[in-house]
């Protein structure tokens, strides 16, 4: 989700695939699981991203980000704009390395 959200504040197409190809659906690691865990499941609600289940989806997705690269734009905003609220990163970092250095 990481990743996922590093792309989305690039504003660029996410594709995260929902499935693997050399793993059952009910193995523990199957990648199904992965976007219904707590971490990712609101990402993966959001429709901000391409989940393709299958390899057939997968290059239709593949097409449609390449072909339509802002489609989710507006999704992709809101997600960022709920992860990531507005701050003054930058001054609240020196600050806080500020304060570290005088100690």
């Amino acid at each position: 989700s990481t990743i996922t959200l590093d792309g989305l504040i690039f504003d660029r197409p996410i594709i995260c695939p929902v499935f693997n190809p050399s793993l059952p659906t009910g193995a523990w690691n199957a990648a199904p699981k992965w976007y219904r865990s707590l971490h990712f499941s609101p990402i993966a609600d959001s429709g901000a991203v391409y989940l393709p289940q299958s390899l057939d989806e997968l290059y239709i997705d593949l097409r449609n980000a390449i072909d339509h690269p802002t489609r989710l734009k507006e999704k992709q905003r809101r997600i960022v704009d709920e992860f990531l609220p507005p701050m003054p990163t930058s001054k609240l970092i020196s600050q806080s390395i500020l304060r570290t250095v005088q100690q």
